[in-house]
This record gives structure tokens, sequence and C-alpha cells, in this order.
């Protein structure tokens, strides 16, 4: 089951030079999210909206992997569609390569 996150504001200088104004992180599941998988879900959606937080953002992102929440980023274009980020660098720090 996928589980899209709300919009925020998308930040970086790559989003400036190919002028992105919204991101959002979309989670994906084996079946309807477990109340601890939402709790962790709820988490990963603070720390993306606030983009400051106490505490370590990746470990929460590495729980989110070992509970089996599988997230990507989508980017909305001057298409007005949703499109997934393919960045080498994104995957990079939503720790989807050599995350573990």
């Amino acid at each position: 089951m996928i589980t899209r996150g709300k919009p925020y504001e998308a930040r970086g200088e790559d989003a400036k030079e190919r002028n992105i104004h919204k991101r959002r992180v979309c989670y994906i599941t084996s079946g309807v999210p477990t109340p601890e998988q939402k709790d962790v879900i709820a988490k990963m959606e603070h720390i993306v909206s606030v983009g400051k937080v106490n505490g370590d953002p990746y470990r929460v992102m590495r729980n989110a992997e070992y509970m089996g929440i599988d997230f990507y980023e989508e980017e909305l274009r001057a298409d007005g569609k949703w499109h997934r980020v393919e960045d080498p660098d994104v995957a990079i720090s939503l720790m989807q390569t050599g995350a573990l």
C-alpha cells in the first residue's frame, strides 16, 4: 500500500535550479500500515515538513526500513504532475542507497 505524505516546500539548490516548489514523501508498506508503522510515518512527515529536528533524522529513516517501510520522494513539476525524484543525491539523503 502506498501512503502519500503531505506536500512540503522544496529546499536546496537543485530545487531552485529546476524551479521545483513542492515535494512529498511516499511510503510503501506490504499492506495496511500497522499502528507502529503509522507512528514512524508520522515522525518522518514531521522531519520533512519542519526540516530541523532534535535528534537524528537518519535513525528514524533506519527504523522505518527495519519496520518494512520503503519510501521515495516525488516532486511537483511545472506540468502540474507529481514525478518520482531520480536524483542520486536525493536517494543518498533519503538513505535509499547504502542505507544499511
